[in-house]
């Protein structure tokens, strides 16, 4: 490659000089901010910080209702926010957690059903027990694979459901804004009402995969490692399949609005957060 050169004063070219970076400069680091920094750090997680804090908030919302459920049906007692299993929970993770807040739901029907067979050690086992006690239980009866137990249900409802969930969302959201003439993407009232509706979609189309999910982890409860466990079916018109429907899709409705709109205002404040000035 020909060697660049500089003109000097007598005539004569000199090879150029290499340009040597100042490390005296701060480097930009989006955790810690500073003077020097162009953008606010808090705007490069503007979308975790928001999903999180929201989150926090709806389910401090949904808390007494949860609290409320416990001694209803097997198919409501899986209910929980679509806001936190679709923007925090992940199936691999999220199914053992799932399958142990059921045991201890369902321990609770067990408990004060007179209709229980406290003869059978497997059921009576699982009556009073704490969440890690539950989660050892499930261990010593059915393995450590006894907590995916319903995995194959909870994938399938996880994925169609999210799916149904954000396609709602981001469709219900551009029609209102469209409907309400508004510039801003992001209006207070399209935003809740696309938070709302997406919670009554997607639980109205998913609720049958939940409920055999239910069933069958139910059914798991009640066996011993190595015993077989009918496979229930998804039935799409069978009214038995939908029963506690109306109050999740009510509780569903409620934390999704709060959820959305909270996150749709933290994003957007931390939007307008001033940039720190370049001195």
């Amino acid at each position: 490659m020909p060697e660049i050169h500089e003109q000097r004063s007598d005539g004569g070219a000199s090879p150029q000089k290499p340009v040597v970076p100042n490390s005296s400069l701060p480097r930009a680091s989006p955790l810690i901010p500073n003077s020097q920094q162009r953008k606010h750090w808090a705007k490069q997680y503007r979308t975790e910080i928001a999903a999180s804090s929201s989150s926090i908030l709806s389910t401090f919302a949904a808390s007494s209702d949860t609290r409320r459920a416990a001694p209803r049906s097997s198919a409501e007692d899986s209910s929980r926010s679509r806001a936190q299993f679709d923007l925090g929970d992940t199936i691999v993770i999220g199914s053992p957690f799932e399958l142990t807040k059921l045991s201890a739901q369902i321990s609770v029907l067990m408990a004060k059903s007179s209709t229980s067979s406290t003869d059978d050690p497997v059921r009576s086992s699982y009556q009073q027990k704490g969440t890690l006690s539950t989660a050892r239980n499930i261990i010593m009866h059915r393995g450590v694979m006894g907590l995916y137990s319903g995995f194959g249900f909870h994938l399938l409802r996880d994925t169609i459901g999210t799916a149904i969930y954000f396609t709602t969302y981001e469709s219900g959201k551009q029609l209102l804004v469209k409907f309400q003439g508004s510039n801003s993407p992001t209006s207070p009232l399209s935003v809740a009402t696309a938070g709302g509706l997406c919670g009554l979609v997607s639980w109205a189309c998913i609720y049958p995969i939940d409920s055999a999910k239910t069933h069958y982890q139910r059914n798991c409860l009640t066996k011993a490692k190595g015993q077989p466990v009918k496979m229930p079916r998804i039935q799409f018109n069978k009214a038995s399949m939908y029963r506690g429907l109306g109050v999740s899709m009510a509780r569903s409705c409620a934390i999704n609005t709060i959820f959305f709109s909270s996150f749709e205002l933290i994003k957007k404040r931390i939007n307008n957060l001033p940039d720190p000035v370049v001195s």
